[in-house]
C-alpha cells in the first residue's frame, strides 16, 4: 500500500494587518485607552498560548469585534512572563493584529488616530514574514478561538447586555469622533 503523507497548510495572512503599538501600559489600561480614543469595546479573553521554540509562551489577550465593519481586532501583549513573544521586535510592547482591515472605510484615520491617544507612543505597521514567528501566532490565535467557548457566550451576553461589550455602535462612534478631530 502507497504511503500516505499529510501535510498542514500555512494559514492564508492575506486578510490580516499586523501593527506593533510602542507604550509602557499595562494591558487593561492600553485597552481602555483604545476603547476611549477609538470608539472600541475591547474585552478580556483568556491568555493565548503561543507555542514557539519549543516552549510555551502565554499571552494575555484582548479581543474585539466589529460587526458593522466585518472586523476582528486582537491586542496581544509582546513581553509576557520574561519571554519576549517576538525578539526581533523588543522595543514593541503591543501587537494589534487586525482581520480584515480593508474593510475599514478610512484606514489612515484610524492610524493616526491610534497614535494620538495619551500613552502610545508609536504605531508601526509590520510586515508579515514567513521568518518571523508571526504565522505562528496567526495560527495559534485561529485555534485559540475555535477553543474558547467564551467567545459564543459573550455573543448571547452582548445580546442581554446592550451596555458591555457593544459592537454595533462602535463605526457610528468612530465616524462621529472623526467630525471633531
Amino acid at each position: 500500500m502507497a504511503k500516505k503523507s499529510f501535510r498542514i497548510d500555512s494559514l492564508s495572512t492575506e486578510n490580516f494587518s499586523f501593527f506593533g503599538i510602542v507604550g509602557p501600559l499595562p494591558d487593561y489600561q492600553m485597552a481602555y485607552r483604545l476603547n476611549k480614543g477609538m470608539g472600541m469595546q475591547f474585552c478580556k479573553s483568556p491568555d493565548l498560548s503561543v507555542y514557539l521554540r519549543e516552549q510555551v509562551i502565554l499571552c494575555s489577550l484582548y479581543f474585539f469585534t466589529d460587526e458593522t465593519l466585518h472586523i476582528n481586532y486582537f491586542l496581544l501583549r509582546n513581553e509576557n512572563q520574561n519571554d519576549i513573544l517576538i525578539p526581533r521586535l523588543r522595543s514593541v510592547d503591543y501587537f494589534l493584529i487586525i482581520e480584515a482591515f480593508a474593510n475599514h472605510p478610512s484606514p489612515k484615520i484610524f492610524l493616526k488616530r491610534m497614535r494620538s491617544i495619551t500613552g502610545i507612543l508609536a504605531v508601526l505597521s509590520i510586515p508579515i514574514n514567513e521568518k518571523d514567528h508571526i504565522n505562528h501566532i496567526l495560527e495559534d490565535l485561529e485555534c485559540h478561538s475555535l477553543e474558547d467557548p467564551s467567545s459564543q457566550k459573550r455573543k448571547y451576553y452582548d445580546k442581554k447586555n446592550q451596555n458591555n461589550c457593544n459592537h454595533r455602535s462602535s463605526y457610528k462612534r468612530f465616524k462621529n469622533a472623526d467630525r471633531n478631530y
